[in-house]
């Protein structure tokens, strides 16, 4: 799947005096499932972006990967999840972000999921 799209950001307490952005992402993800039990996603994004009332451009690379597998007990559906995320940002000419989640998805009838 490809997913394109613009983004307008500022700060909001000082109506965007301390802070504005915007910016413009390229997302590819693509999705693994492997012996019909796991799933893996993975996701590469990039955003090009300007900031401040100058403009100054600068840009992020983002990777995320993602491990999902479903287990059902009689009417209860469970997806447990891990996702890591690291992403490189041109200001810092640096990888500076990671993050790791761990969690699951409960649905408790086709219309209520509840992260």
């Amino acid at each position: 799947m490809i997913r394109v799209g613009y983004l307008r950001g500022r700060s909001l307490d000082d109506e965007g005096a301390s802070y504005s952005e915007t910016s413009s992402y390229f997302e590819y993800h693509r999705r693994i499932l492997i012996n019909n039990i796991v799933l893996i996603s993975n996701r590469l994004r990039n955003d090009f972006r300007f900031i401040g009332d100058d403009g100054e451009f600068s840009y992020r690379m983002r990777y995320r990967l993602e491990i999902e597998r479903e287990v059902k007990l009689r009417n209860l559906s469970s997806v447990p999840f891990m996702k890591g995320e690291m992403g490189y940002d041109s200001r810092f000419e640096a990888i500076n972000r990671y993050r790791c989640t761990t969690g699951s998805s409960l649905a408790f009838s086709p219309l209520y999921i509840s992260k």
